[in-house]
């Protein structure tokens, strides 16, 4: 018969070191949780981060917007203002030389005219005896070109230059255009973030694929069966992939059924 005997392999590891692997190993996964997190709250702090800058550019441009505007209006407000006032001071003037005239006895455009026509003012019919009140005045009395005297204590002294007599036409300024109020505000689309899942590097499949892509590869020499669900089952000359050597006598890998775990390492040779 034949004189194999099948080893077991809890008794060929101690128990120490094995315990020692399995303490590292979940000590190694609480790091990478720990590191997960970590990323995942620097990760929202970031957005926050950056949603209050975005928030805080959006409120100086509105302000900023809103003072032009206030400016702007302030502006037209007192141009407004400065056309009113100078359409005032046109009317006044426009009155004043209005009300001048009509105190005068004689209009001097028509004395004018009539010298040019040749006629005199003597040669005119006597002119209607003023309203009572009211000075004569000498321009009707003297002789044509004769300097007035120096007593005299009229302004009509010598003829002014013509002035138009027709009816003042008191006509107001059209009113400016009313202020345009409605301003019409600009918002810029808030960019939407949207937050990739993240890819679990840590998740183990096994996929077949070419034996260059498989990385360390074994051929079983003997047939296996897993002691427990750690370990990994094979029969002679079925590969084992994917093989870290972490102790000497103990390494694992993806075993001919995809799964993953230990076995001994006396029990396969290399390819």
């Amino acid at each position: 018969g034949s004189v194999y005997k099948k080893t077991n392999a809890m008794s060929e590891i101690k128990r120490t070191n094995k315990d020692t692997f399995w303490a590292q190993a979940e000590r190694d996964e609480e790091t990478r949780r720990q590191e997960e997190r970590r990323k995942a709250q620097e990760e929202r702090q970031r957005l926050e981060r950056e949603r209050k800058e975005r928030e805080a550019q959006e409120a100086a441009l509105r302000e900023k917007r809103d003072k032009e505007r206030a400016n702007q209006i302030d502006e037209q407000r007192r141009y407004q203002q400065q056309l009113e006032a100078e359409t005032r001071e046109r009317e006044r003037q426009q009155w004043e030389a209005a009300s001048v005239i009509s105190q005068r006895s004689m209009n001097p455009r028509e004395v004018f005219r009539q010298r040019e026509r040749g006629i005199t003012p003597s040669d005119r019919e006597t002119p209607v005896s003023p309203q009572p009140g009211r000075l004569n005045s000498p321009f009707l009395s003297r002789q044509p070109y004769q300097p007035e005297s120096p007593r005299s204590p009229q302004r009509q002294a010598s003829p002014v230059p013509a002035v138009p007599a027709e009816p003042v036409s008191h006509t107001y300024a059209a009113a400016s255009p009313p202020v345009e109020e409605a301003y019409e505000a600009i918002v810029d689309a808030d960019t939407v973030y949207e937050e990739l899942p993240q890819e679990d590097h840590n998740s183990y499949e096994y996929l077949p694929e070419d034996a260059a892509d498989r990385g360390i590869c074994a051929r079983a020499l003997y047939d296996y069966q897993a002691a427990d669900d750690t370990e990994i089952s094979f029969d002679p000359d079925e590969i084992i992939t994917g093989i870290e050597m972490i102790d000497e006598g103990w390494w694992r890998g993806y075993g001919p059924d995809g799964s993953f775990g230990m076995f001994p390492a006396n029990y396969v040779e290399l390819l």
